[in-house]
């Protein structure tokens, strides 16, 4: 059994007609034609939110990671161009996972 919620305010909308006003926020609803209400997603919607989720983390830790690196050998060990090379590929990592963080919203 589906278990539809108020877009707007997300109240359970169980046992109210299927059709109307969300008794706690006043939106407009219809259970049948999906105007309104949110539905729970499914396993495979799930699966998709989880690996985009993934995808922003790793490309997030790795861009950190190679800027560090750019910066520890540039600084550091003294060489050349380092900052310019590794620390330029972890920025656009950073830039990736900012990316791919914005698309992971549902609306």
């Amino acid at each position: 059994m589906i278990i539809p919620e108020c877009r707007k305010c997300g109240y359970d909308l169980t046992g109210m007609p299927t059709s109307g006003k969300c008794p706690e926020c006043g939106q407009d609803y219809d259970v049948k034609y999906r105007t309104g209400v949110r539905l729970p997603e499914s396993p495979v919607e799930k699966s998709q939110r989880i690996y985009a989720r993934a995808r922003t983390i790793i490309l997030a830790a790795i861009g950190v990671i190679l800027l560090g690196v750019g910066c520890y050998a540039q600084f550091i060990l003294d060489f050349e161009m380092a900052i310019y090379t590794v620390g330029f590929l972890g920025l656009m990592l950073l830039l990736g996972a900012g990316i791919s963080y914005i698309s992971e919203s549902d609306d």
